[in-house]
């Protein structure tokens, strides 16, 4: 934290907390002091990272939400198609985080398999923005390529 507070460099940090005993009111305060966003997650409830699905925190001028994904086979978490039932409750989170902050970005782990990109395009419809024609391609090569599978 000390190289952010010499240098004050312009960048938009982002932390996230792999461990339910940082949810606590002392790291969010130090965390809005510096203006560095706590990353909100959609994890595998066997992570034990929920403390970081339940709650909406904005510490800084802009938010970041990470979907993980919630595949509890094997070890990677990102192995993941969300379901629209399964997404539908961050987009009511978006719109409360949007009102509390500058720039929110949303981040779908990346699996080969291409399932982040049909689920950010999803989520995209979902809020009520619009898919480029170039995007609706994107998609549609995606959802095919799991289809294949």
């Amino acid at each position: 934290m000390s190289i952010i507070f010499h240098y004050k460099i312009s960048y938009n940090y982002a932390i996230e907390f792999r461990h339910p005993s940082w949810a606590t009111e002392g790291p969010w305060e130090m965390l809005k002091h510096c203006n560095i966003a706590a990353v909100m997650t959609d994890s595998p409830a066997k992570e034990n990272l929920q403390f970081l699905s339940d709650i909406i925190i904005t510490t800084a001028n802009h938010s970041f939400i990470r979907f993980h994904g919630r595949n509890t086979k094997g070890h990677y978490w990102y192995n993941y198609l969300y379901s629209e039932q399964e997404l539908r409750p961050w987009v009511n989170k978006v719109k409360q985080i949007k009102e509390q902050t500058k720039t929110l970005r949303i981040y779908f782990n990346n699996h080969y398999g291409g399932k982040a990109v049909v689920n950010a395009m999803q989520f995209k419809e979902m809020n009520e923005i619009s898919l480029s024609l170039e995007e609706r391609k994107v998609l549609e090569r995606a959802q095919e390529r799991i289809s294949a599978k």
